[in-house]
């Protein structure tokens, strides 16, 4: 995980305190799924839940990685701000956003991959997965 996912993996945890919920654990299977999810968007310009080159979602890729699961989501931001700002930006949008919001304060959820792929242009591409743990 670099340092800007590190920074979001830590404000993430911290908004789950303020719930009186666990911390999510750093899982090395998950910060791959999601640095492949962000590095596609990144490298396709996209930016959604399923790639437009093969149809495939987090779900599928967990799947063909053999990455166990019972519960599982994933959360996604980007922006092009500068890099003193561009987590803050994007953890503040996910957790102002009710879907994602329920990913991070999801109680079944035990681990969490982060990763950031910044393109060409500087855009910025978040993604967080998070399982149960299987």
């Amino acid at each position: 995980m670099d340092a800007y996912s590190r920074v979001l993996f830590d404000a993430t945890n911290a908004r789950r305190a303020s719930v009186g919920l666990p911390p999510l654990r750093e899982n090395g299977y998950l910060n791959a799924i999601a640095h492949m999810r962000s590095q596609e968007m990144a490298e396709y310009n996209y930016f959604a839940h399923a790639s437009p080159n093969t149809g495939k979602n987090v779900f599928d890729l967990m799947d063909d990685y053999g990455v166990p699961y019972g519960w599982a989501g994933e959360n996604l931001a980007k922006n092009n701000y500068p890099d003193d700002q561009a987590v803050q930006v994007a953890e503040q949008a996910l957790w102002d956003s009710p879907s994602h919001h329920a990913n991070i304060v999801n109680p079944n959820y035990a681990n969490v991959g982060i990763a950031l792929v910044v393109d060409a242009t500087g855009m910025k591409y978040f993604t967080i997965v998070f399982t149960d743990g299987g």
